[in-house]
């Protein structure tokens, strides 16, 4: 009896399984995907721990305890579908729960093994990035250090050749030094020689501050020097010849129109030249930068005055310079009235007039020299158009003369000529025909 009960308490616990867990929210729709349905037994009520059936000479006993549980049991057979009902459904919902954690998990580590991936590719890119930027800094900086190494021997080059030129400077600058002390010297062993002479002979020297020193008188038309009277300066000093020049050039620009025919003061040095114009007559003086300005325009109007006397005619006959020898001594004779201002006349004729002010138009030397010489390089084109246009066979005027005298004559002899040797022909011609 015991032995057919067995089987009944084995099927009654399988039948009273305790229920499954209730199934899990449904996972939202978004992330819904077809699930796959786990295979079924095809015994679904059937457990495991069933005990296998009896053996044959037990087989009519079993059937008969079989039909006495199936009237026992019969009423309960419901509840049993449906709690099988139940765990299926609860199996379904735990597959579909494990397949959506293993789809999320199998996601997850994709997603992992991209980022993985993701960061290995810009680790190694960044990687390519730094070396590639070393090497460029490397390269730049190997450039700039052969440029600067350029540098450093352009400058030392640049160095020497300057140090050489200061060499050089220091040189000529040593020589010029040598050459003034060496004309220092001789002017000291000069002027030793004089003072020695001056005192054998008993003689003294004349002083020769703030007095005339130059006197030039010129003509307008053709700027040409006429007189220049005696020179207060050595001829032998090598300032005379410099001041000479620089008068000389005045007179041009005066006749040439550079500066106005009228009077002006002219700065040059420490000295002063004074010109007046009267009657296409230019009176130029030299004078010291202290003497005043007042009495050597008196000195010139005097000169002025004295050359009035002279032949008009006289003085556009003068093709020559410096040949008006006659008024030399007239100049001479005035400048020693004025070679000392605190004279009674030359101090009652600075006191004359004196709150006249004198309109005279002042200039430095050096402006009117630029400016000649920027004129010079203006007119030079025109010049050099000049020159090749005129030949230089009819410059001379003789030349002109004989061209004039004996153009006319060639011409009539050209034309005689060819009208006789037309008539020859032409008989020569006449006669053939009539033979």
């Amino acid at each position: 009896m015991a032995e057919t009960e067995e089987p009944k308490k084995l099927e009654s616990e399988s039948l009273s399984d305790p229920p499954p867990a209730p199934a899990p929210a449904p996972a939202p729709a978004e992330e819904e995907k077809p699930v796959v349905e786990a295979p079924k037994d095809p015994q679904p009520t059937k457990d495991k721990s069933e005990t296998p059936p009896p053996s044959a000479p037990e087989h009519k006993a079993e059937a008969d305890h079989s039909k006495v549980l199936a009237i026992v049991e019969k009423p309960s057979e419901p509840a049993a579908e449906e709690k099988s009902k139940e765990g299926s459904v609860n199996r379904d919902a735990v597959l579909a729960r494990v397949a959506t954690e293993k789809r999320l998990s199998l996601i997850r580590a994709w997603e992992e093994s991209e980022k993985s991936k993701a960061e290995n590719k810009a680790h190694k890119k960044l990687s390519a990035v730094g070396s590639w930027e070393n090497t460029k800094k490397a390269t730049v900086e190997a450039e700039l250090k052969k440029i600067e190494e350029k540098l450093e021997k352009k400058k030392a080059e640049y160095v020497e050749q300057m140090k050489n030129k200061i060499a050089l400077i220091h040189k000529a600058a040593e020589e010029k030094r040598a050459a003034i002390e060496a004309k220092r010297g001789e002017d000291l062993l000069k002027a030793e020689e004089t003072a020695a002479k001056y005192c054998a002979t008993g003689n003294a020297p004349k002083k020769l501050l703030g007095m005339v020193k130059l006197t030039i008188v010129g003509r307008l038309s053709d700027g040409l020097c006429l007189a220049k009277g005696p020179s207060s300066l050595n001829e032998e000093h090598e300032n005379f010849s410099f001041y000479k020049r620089q008068g000389e050039f005045i007179l041009r620009e005066i006749s040439r129109g550079a500066l106005p025919p009228s009077k002006m003061t002219i700065r040059a040095d420490h000295h002063c030249f004074n010109y007046m114009v009267e009657n296409g007559i230019a009176f130029i003086t030299l004078c010291d930068s202290s003497y005043p300005r007042k009495l050597a325009f008196h000195y010139l109007q005097d000169l002025q005055k004295e050359f009035e006397n002279f032949d008009s005619s006289l003085i556009k006959k003068v093709t020559r310079p410096y040949c008006l020898v006659k008024f030399d001594g007239v100049i001479g004779n005035i400048r020693k009235q004025y070679i000392d201002t605190r004279t009674q006349a030359n101090l009652s004729k600075l006191n004359a007039n004196r709150k006249q002010d004198l309109d005279i138009a002042t200039e430095n030397l050096s402006e009117i020299i630029e400016r000649w010489r920027y004129s010079e390089i203006l007119e030079r084109p025109s010049t050099s158009v000049y020159i090749q246009a005129v030949s230089p066979i009819w410059c001379s005027p003789r030349l002109e003369v004989i061209a004039m005298k004996w153009t006319p004559i060639t011409v009539t002899i050209f034309v005689v000529t060819v009208v006789l040797w037309a008539t020859i022909i032409h008989a020569d011609d006449n006669f053939m025909i009539l033979n």
